[in-house]
């Protein structure tokens, strides 16, 4: 009689959210599994961690809330921040293989199974997308981020005093001639997505650079967007920049469309999303993407 073992990943989703606990609980629902592990920050700002809808959450032996959690401002270090102090914890769980950054508006696109399976079958890939700066693809050509102070964490960038004061600030800087270092840590710098899937020595070599260089952290405050080039630069600078595929793996819809760009996606995404052959789509805004969901929960279901 011969035996077949599966060969199966540990994989760690960090979360971020600050709205909605069932759409959080539906993500967490679809992905649950023995070999997997869920860290999540809430805003500081949002009351949802008082929600009961997350009670049941809350007694998951698999499923870890950060205890001492930031206000996270849009653009800002704060959302750096998060994912930081969430890896912590996850690189404390030496059964981890891979890491996989999402927030709660996002949906997997197959199975579990089906998702460690392309792992298994990609083991040591990291899937990260990125473009060296400047670059056209941003406006500005990105260095202008972390050239010059920005203040996403000082002033709500969605009020409307900071959309009117903020180019001022910034304008004002360049007539002072007034430009941070660029080349401190690295010969170059590179930007690319917030959302990624990295293994675990990749994340290490990423501490490892922090302890080494201690002040390469408090570099990135005061930087826009600063999520969207740490890991990109890092890695980049790195021997892992080899194993980099400049694919984050999320089908995103980049147009302006149902109120928001990100475009909110609906129940007409869907045949796109399968053929993207990502393994998460985002972003779902309840009630409007009820039935987008509803329809990929069929097609995982029907997988397992």
């Amino acid at each position: 009689m011969y035996l077949c073992f599966t060969h199966t990943m540990k994989h760690a989703f960090i979360i971020t959210a600050y709205k909605n606990a069932q759409q959080l609980n539906d993500l967490v629902s679809q992905l649950d599994d023995a070999d997997a592990f869920f860290y999540i920050h809430i805003d500081k700002r949002s009351d949802l961690l008082q929600s009961p809808a997350l009670d049941a959450l809350k007694t998951k032996k698999n499923v870890f809330f950060h205890r001492e959690p930031v206000k996270v401002y849009w653009g800002g270090f704060s959302h750096l921040k998060s994912f930081v102090m969430l890896l912590e914890e996850v690189l404390r769980n030496r059964q981890i293989d891979y890491v996989h950054t999402i927030s709660a508006q996002c949906f997997p696109t197959m199975s579990f199974k089906k998702f460690d399976e392309f792992f298994v079958a990609n083991n040591g890939n990291e899937y990260i997308s990125w473009m060296e700066l400047p670059s056209k693809s941003w406006t500005g050509g990105g260095l202008d981020r972390i050239q010059y102070y920005h203040l996403n964490d000082v002033m709500d960038p969605k009020k409307m005093l900071y959309q009117r004061f903020h180019s001022r600030f910034i304008n004002l800087q360049k007539k002072l001639r007034i430009r941070r270092r660029l080349n401190t840590y690295f010969p170059k710098f590179y930007g690319g997505g917030t959302w990624w899937s990295l293994s675990r020595p990749a994340l290490d070599y990423v501490f490892e650079q922090m302890r080494q260089k201690p002040g390469l952290f408090g570099r990135f405050k005061h930087t826009h967007c600063a999520e969207e080039i740490f890991f990109q630069t890092i890695l980049m600078n790195s021997a892992f920049k080899d194993k980099i595929v400049s694919d984050d793996l999320r089908y995103i819809d980049w147009s302006t469309r149902n109120g928001n760009c990100p475009a909110n996606l609906d129940e007409t995404d869907f045949e796109k999303i399968i053929a993207s052959n990502k393994l998460f789509a985002r972003k779902f805004e309840l009630p409007l993407s009820a039935k987008l969901a509803e329809r990929l929960r069929e097609k995982i279901d029907s997988e397992e």
